[in-house]
């Protein structure tokens, strides 16, 4: 069993992790900048860093004390943040300035350091949030696993006979101020998992069903086609709504009162790219784009379809669990 080389002597295991043998004390403030111009600042375990040129990351990693041959853990959790941050682990040489810096990084989408690898691996970090890196080596080679608070996102990476050492390393295009933490166990759960949402309505979907005309009459659905809704809360009774056809749609949809077991609905007008979608998905984008302003009552029933209909027109949406397969190489 692989012990976490990165734990400090005062934390304490938190039940659901697996508990590893005694780890090697590390010390959190041992950390260094990439040479460019930039602010380093340590406290304990807390890190204030800030980048000078704007546009330009300004990146840290953890100086020493690494192996290549045991697993590794960490926890950053975010206090202060103005711009973007960036959390994952590098090796010594592809620890560079700037965007020249070159490792397996979380941002909501997975990078690089220079550039978007896979988007939308998950939700962009924000002030509150804790982001964990689970590094596994075994002899199926290395995992490079994220977590954001107690969600596990999964492996982002997954490199073969990997003999490289990896560091923590954080990168800020702005401010940032993190507290680090290395926990003397490991994650049990290493597989995604599926999102938890505040209310029954936020949340991605997948259109399962489509019913158009007074008599809601069933819509055939192009084959493979993968048309997403997605609302997010923006307050008490808005959201934000978002559709994925052949273009991207934008509106907000806001609750009004109750009808019944549903909820009276207003969707405000849609803004879109202009993109010409495929042929297969135009007819279904023109449907959706004229007949969704025109829901006005929507519901989550027990098998757990959001079901949307107005006078003439009803769509049945399943939750959407996006899955992904580990890069290879970065």
């Amino acid at each position: 069993t692989a012990k976490n080389q990165f734990a400090s002597n005062t934390q304490e295991p938190n039940p659901g992790h697996r508990a590893q043998r005694t780890p090697l004390t590390m010390s959190s403030n041992d950390w260094t900048g990439d040479g460019s111009e930039g602010e380093l600042s340590v406290n304990e375990s807390k890190i204030r860093f800030s980048s000078k040129t704007s546009g330009t990351p300004f990146n840290v990693r953890l100086a020493g004390g690494v192996s290549s041959s045991e697993s590794l853990f960490f926890e950053v959790e975010i206090l202060e943040l103005s711009g973007f941050l960036a959390v994952g682990v590098v090796s010594e040489d592809g620890f560079l300035p700037g965007w020249k810096n070159k490792g397996m990084f979380y941002n909501g989408n997975l990078t690089n350091g220079s550039a978007g690898l896979l988007i939308d691996f998950g939700d962009r970090p924000s002030v509150g949030d804790k982001i964990g890196v689970f590094v596994e080596r075994s002899t199926d080679g290395v995992k490079v696993i994220f977590y954001l608070g107690k969600r596990c996102l999964g492996a982002g990476f997954h490199l073969d006979g990997e003999n490289d050492v990896f560091f923590p390393c954080l990168s800020v295009t702005g401010l940032a101020v993190v507290k680090y933490g290395a926990p003397k166990i490991f994650p049990c759960e290493t597989n995604r998992q599926a999102a938890k949402f505040s209310d029954s309505y936020c949340g991605d979907w997948t259109l399962k069903k489509a019913f158009e005309g007074p008599e809601l009459v069933e819509k055939p659905i192009p084959e493979d086609a993968n048309i997403i809704l997605r609302l997010s809360l923006e307050d008490g009774d808005r959201y934000a709504l978002s559709l994925k056809v052949g273009n991207k749609m934008h509106t907000t949809l806001k609750l009004s009162g109750k009808l019944d077991a549903f909820d009276t609905i207003e969707v405000g007008m849609l803004s879109s790219t202009r993109m010409l979608p495929p042929p297969e998905l135009f007819d279904m984008e023109s449907f959706l784009s004229t007949n969704l302003p025109n829901l006005h009552k929507m519901i989550v029933g027990e098998d757990g379809i959001l079901i949307m209909t107005g006078e003439a027109q009803e769509l049945h949406w399943g939750r959407h669990q996006e899955e992904f397969q580990p890069l290879r190489e970065y």
